[in-house]
Parts: C-alpha cells; structure tokens; sequence
C-alpha cells in the first residue's frame, strides 16, 4: 500500500495526517507499505511522522522516496526559460525514479531516504511548518481573489480539496480554509485568479497538461 503527499513547509500537511489517522485501518499481519512524497524544494524528514503514523496503525513500511518537482508556490518565477529547462529535467528525473522505485519495491528492497537537516533541530523545523500552515495559509487566502473575468464555470469551486472556494455575493471567494495548493490557479481556463505575488498570470499554470483533478462537490446552481 502506498502514501504519497505533497511537502507543505518542510512537513506533510496537517490535514494530511489528520485525516489518515483517522482513516485508516490497523493492519493485523504487518502489511507492507511504501511512502512517497513530492516537494519544491526541502523537505528534511517529512516523511517522519508519516511513516511513524503507519507503523503505529500495523504496517511495515519498506520505503520512503522523494520525487524532487517544480515549486508551485511562486508560478510566475516558474516560467522563466532558466527555470523552465530545469523543471523538464526534474519530471524526467522523477519518471526514472518511479521506474527504479518499483523495482525495488517489488524485490522488497527497504531503504528510508531522508535529508539532513544540519544544524537545524527537528523541533524548530516542526514549529516553523506548523506556524507556516497555521498561519500563512489563511495570510495568503485573503490576499488571493477572483477578477472580473471569472466565467463561473465552477471548475475550481468542485475540485477544492479543502471546500475553500465559497460563493458569496454573487462571485467566488476564498476562505480561510485555503491551504494554497494551488490546484484552482493552475486549473482555472480563463486566468482569473490573482495571487499576491502578481497582479496577472498571462499564461498558463504548471499542471501537466491534459491532467482533470477529480471532483469532489457538485456544481452550484445559479
């Protein structure tokens, strides 16, 4: 059985754990399971509680991979042509190391991969997530908002995977449920979602394309 989450501030999101903890079942013969996680840039022992969460529900866990991807925190940076020929690199990197992650995983290989976070004590890297999530998101949630070229088409209101995307007299807005996925922004057809760090995105957003996240609220009539 496999875990993969996205790395949120040096930490798998709160939310993340939350609803694992209460979601999954106990393992009664020690069912072998792998931990995968994707991050911008660090991500230290984030895997950590994960992997603890899993052993305490009665799983052995094999493995833990990371799949270094592109930061989708700062989309506009993303797109210079420097960093545009390192990300291609970065999802081709990650391609062949599903290939050989399989491999091992099928030849019950175990291998916990961390990095090291020097002189930086784990506590301090828990506080600095946890602040992070806490507060940052709901910073960055009223700072972000929908322009007049919203089409109502909805897209971004049915796959929020936290239900942030509220609407409110007549338009949509974000609440501070946000936690600044940015799946909306990178999904949205007509560009209409405006972040703090840039007054318009002229082009398009990093989700692979063709890429349909799945529903998870049904349409608004209005």
């Amino acid at each position: 059985i496999g875990f993969g989450f996205p790395v949120y501030a040096f930490a798998p999101p709160r939310w993340v754990l939350d609803r694992w903890e209460k979601s999954i079942p106990d393992s009664s013969c020690r069912q072998k399971a792998f931990v995968f996680l994707t991050a911008g840039s660090i991500f230290f022992n984030a895997a950590s509680p994960v992997i603890k969460l899993i052993n305490e529900k009665g799983y052995e866990v094999l493995r833990s991979t990371s799949y270094p991807m592109t930061d989708n925190f700062f989309p506009r940076l993303m797109q210079m042509s420097y960093l545009k020929s390192r990300i291609e690199k970065r999802f081709e990197d990650a391609r062949k190391k599903v290939e050989n992650e399989v491999k091992c995983l099928l030849s019950l290989e175990k291998n916990i991969e961390m990095q090291n976070s020097g002189c930086i004590p784990s506590i301090a890297l828990k506080t600095i997530s946890e602040a992070f999530e806490l507060k940052g998101r709901k910073f960055f949630a009223r700072k972000s908002y929908f322009d007049e070229t919203c089409i109502k088409c909805q897209l971004c209101y049915r796959t929020c995977p936290t239900g942030a995307i509220k609407y409110e007299g007549e338009r949509f807005v974000f609440s501070e449920d946000c936690i600044d996925c940015m799946r909306c922004y990178n999904i949205c057809p007509v560009n209409a979602i405006i972040r703090f760090e840039q007054p318009r995105r002229t082009t398009t957003g990093i989700m692979f394309p063709g890429y349909q996240p799945p529903f998870v609220r049904d349409a608004l009539l209005l």
